[in-house]
């Protein structure tokens, strides 16, 4: 399993809880239950903003945040066409960085602050 998703999905208040531990452990969690080995990627730039899943070839839309889904009326709507949304995916991806990796500058940005 691959996720995709942008570095504000991480920003957060300074007196919230890290949203990267919160992520690792949630990741961590779905590994666990799931029985599968999850790979996450971060992108340094705002360029994704939609959702959407993809398995095989097929992909749908998510048309709320995962984190809110079933929480409120939304929609899920199968592509007709998924080959351009799958290369462009492929696309950010390429520049994206392993979460781990994202995980480590976070936080020497945030001892680099403190100091």
């Amino acid at each position: 399993m691959t996720l995709l998703t942008s570095g504000l999905a991480f920003k957060s208040k300074e007196l919230e809880p890290s949203k990267t531990d919160d992520f690792s452990l949630r990741l961590a969690q779905l590994e666990k239950d799931a029985k599968v080995t999850a790979k996450a990627y971060v992108l340094q730039s705002s360029i994704l903003h939609d959702r959407f899943l993809v398995i095989d070839d097929a992909v749908w839309f998510l048309g709320n945040s995962l984190n809110t889904l079933g929480d409120r009326a939304s929609l899920i709507v199968k592509l007709p066409n998924p080959d351009e949304v799958i290369d462009q995916l492929e696309s950010m991806l390429k520049q994206a960085i392993p979460f781990g990796d994202y995980k480590i500058r976070q936080a020497k940005n945030q001892e680099d602050a403190a100091s």
